[in-house]
């Protein structure tokens, strides 16, 4: 029961997570989650910001992406492998 709570609380975005998401993605340009994330990590270092609660994690980014509908979800080839990359819908 304890590893499932665990699971479960690891899913969840924070709010500040969220807003620097979606400021990255308005453009509706396609990104994969490491592309994000890069972007996010260097907001923060611009803006000086410190926390936990600014990065997520790539599960929590990929659950909010996933479930978000505003976002939609392609899967392309790069050099053979597979890629997952999200596109929001103006």
């Amino acid at each position: 029961m304890k590893k499932a709570w665990g699971i479960l609380k690891g899913t969840r975005i924070t709010n500040r997570a969220k807003k620097i998401t979606d400021e990255i993605m308005a453009d509706g340009q396609e990104r994969s989650v490491r592309m994000i994330l890069d972007l996010i990590w260097d907001d923060v270092k611009r803006r000086k910001v410190s926390g936990r609660d600014t990065i997520p994690t790539i599960g929590e980014l990929s659950y909010y992406l996933s479930k978000n509908k505003e976002y939609t979800k392609r899967i392309k080839q790069f050099n053979r492998r597979q890629v997952t990359v999200y596109e929001r819908v103006i």
